[in-house]
């Protein structure tokens, strides 16, 4: 005798894949901006590593300092690009200044990454090292729904007023990593990336 199968069936049923492509696309922004943390941050260590000491240590001296001039930057840019659009003479540099905001938001947030992951390890410990354990932290930050909108609103602006407030100390001589005098010595850190402490 044959086997008999017991049950309904049911028309209309499809198999989709909506669902997990709708998370997948969550997941998207998140991931592409922290890689894109990634590679800013090492370019910027890469090529300025006594600047992004000076970052660091101008939001560690200075935390609300560099909180204000990040607000000051953050309202006064795009209110002068527009004033530069609306004189019809600065259109181009009105243009220019705001097809760089993503950038400055881009490079405020890896600053920020960087300013944390020192926090963590400190020197003479390698730069590398430290920014890449900052950028797990705000890498991990970005996959929480509300609490990624909160930080990548408020570290751009941090990151962006301690290189503001590096570069005013570097100019008037006063921070760490101010203007040097011939035949300084090379700071430790720099021996240890070196190879030669």
């Amino acid at each position: 005798a044959g086997a008999k199968v017991r049950g309904e069936t049911r028309d209309g049923i499809r198999f989709s894949l909506e669902g997990p492509l709708a998370a997948l696309g969550k997941l998207l922004g998140p991931v592409a901006i922290s890689i894109s943390v990634l590679l800013t941050g090492l370019i910027l260590v890469w090529l300025a590593p006594r600047g992004a000491d000076a970052v660091a240590d101008a939001l560690a001296a200075a935390p609300l300092a560099s909180l204000g001039w990040g607000i000051v930057l953050a309202l006064s840019v795009p209110v002068t690009g527009v004033a530069l659009v609306v004189s019809v003479l600065g259109l181009p540099l009105g243009l220019a200044v705001f097809l760089s905001l993503g950038l400055w938001w881009l490079i405020g947030l890896t600053w920020m990454a960087w300013c944390a992951g020192r926090a963590l390890v400190h020197a003479p410990r390698r730069r590398h090292l430290a920014f890449v354990a900052g950028w797990a932290i705000v890498a991990a930050v970005g996959l929480v729904p509300i609490l990624n909108a909160a930080a990548w609103i408020l570290a751009p602006v941090l990151g962006l007023g301690a290189m503001v407030v590096a570069v005013w100390h570097a100019r008037l001589g006063t921070g760490p990593h101010g203007r040097h005098r011939r035949g300084a010595r090379v700071s430790s850190e720099d021996e240890v990336e070196a190879g030669i402490a």
